[in-house]
């Protein structure tokens, strides 16, 4: 996406930079959403390339929230870990005392 007034936006016809709005790729349904204007080809990569680069952002878009899916998944486990411990601190604690009133008194 070239903003405009941006010195980027105004060389974008020097710099060959091809934009489109159209529905260019399926992979990518965030560019087609609001028809925002992206740069699809340039002297450096082609159409098919900027394909491919939407593949691959999309297979770690997948990655990405699986990781924190588990992350959250292992985030709860370690709290209820956490909170059970904290139990058995107290409970500890409390035998603890009634073992020394026991025994020292």
């Amino acid at each position: 996406m070239l903003l405009r007034g941006t010195p980027l936006y105004e060389q974008r016809d020097k710099l060959q930079l091809i934009e489109s709005d159209e529905g260019v790729c399926d992979e990518i349904d965030r560019v087609q959403q609001y028809g925002i204007q992206h740069v699809i080809s340039s002297p450096t990569f082609s159409y098919d390339d900027w394909r491919q680069m939407a593949q691959v952002a999309g297979d770690l878009e997948i990655q990405n929230q699986s990781y924190l899916t588990n992350r959250d998944k292992n985030y709860v486990r370690h709290q209820q870990i956490i909170n059970f411990i904290h139990v058995i601190e107290t409970n500890l604690k409390v035998i603890s005392s009634d073992i020394r009133k026991y025994w020292f008194s």
